[in-house]
């Protein structure tokens, strides 16, 4: 298997692992759980999971010294990120949310072409339109009134994690390896959530014993199938391929609330789903004709 279709699956993984944390994160916050407190406790086994292999090699510490401000912008974004999507899911339905949230991919392709001029292939730009076309058919606005508060946070989401794709993928850290920078920026996101808990006063202590339990599985699972298998993806394919492969996102959360929550699945959000799933699978096939044409120049 090639190195970017390997990204590639380790993004789609990433993406269904991401699909359980709405349905998870909203059952912590009715434990007592905060989203500080959320946040804090993924990066913080992020970083523990990855201590060997920051460890490995001395001579890979002076690579932070040469990144340190590459490394300081992609832990600030990725910070960022879900502190904005779980603090809109005050003033939004967690599916409204995610779905706005899932304009990223959008974000990544302006990117990409107003800064680093790449050329979007017809096959990308189908993927991107498919994805774009259905996320908005699994968007499904409620009666009430719509916070326009809470769709600018959201929003405000989609352009950090955007940019933390474009980073992780357009930055070579070498000597650093994925597991290195996997590290530094799950320390620093420990440190930069533990000064903003304690300034906004974002931890709770009337967390009830099965909120605790809930959290930490849930942070493990996410921080390790998630984070981790997303950031290794991204750095292995392109972040085009990376944005669209992750919005088997939407599509979990989607399924899992219709299975488990008995959430209502409209025949829209069903177009929508297949229009995702379009999308990938032509993305999927689209790698492994890449692979076989490499091969055959060899």
């Amino acid at each position: 298997m090639s190195r970017s279709k390997k990204g590639l699956y380790m993004v789609m993984i990433s993406g269904v692992v991401f699909g359980l944390m709405p349905s998870a994160v909203t059952f912590c916050y009715s434990q007592g759980v905060t989203a500080s407190l959320v946040v804090l406790f993924r990066y913080a086994i992020l970083s523990l999971t990855f201590i060997p292999a920051a460890l490995k090699a001395d001579k890979h510490w002076r690579g932070y010294k040469y990144h340190w401000k590459k490394l300081l912008a992609l832990t600030s974004v990725g910070t960022a990120t879900p502190m904005l999507l779980f603090s809109s899911y005050k003033y939004l339905p967690t599916g409204i949310s995610t779905t706005i949230h899932f304009m990223y991919p959008i974000v990544v392709v302006l990117i990409c072409m107003v800064v680093f001029h790449e050329r979007l292939s017809k096959v990308k730009a189908l993927c991107v339109a498919l994805c774009t076309v259905g996320i908005f058919l699994m968007l499904e606005a409620p009666a009430q009134k719509i916070s326009l508060v809470g769709l600018l946070i959201a929003f405000l989401s989609s352009i950090t994690w955007g940019c933390y794709i474009v980073i992780l993928n357009k930055t070579d850290f070498s000597p650093l390896d994925s597991g290195q920078v996997i590290f530094f920026v799950g320390i620093g996101s420990f440190f930069m959530i533990t000064v903003y808990g304690v300034f906004t006063r974002g931890f709770s202590t009337s967390v009830t014993g099965i909120g605790w339990l809930v959290l930490l599985l849930s942070d493990f699972v996410i921080a390790v199938f998630g984070s981790a298998f997303f950031a290794i993806g991204t750095q292995y394919t392109d972040a085009q391929s990376s944005a669209v492969a992750s919005t088997l996102e939407p599509i979990t959360s989607v399924i899992v609330g219709a299975s488990l929550l008995n959430e209502q699945l409209s025949i829209h959000a069903v177009f929508g789903i297949a229009a995702i799933l379009a999308a990938i699978m032509i993305l999927a096939i689209s790698k492994s004709k890449e692979t076989i044409a490499a091969k055959e120049k060899e």
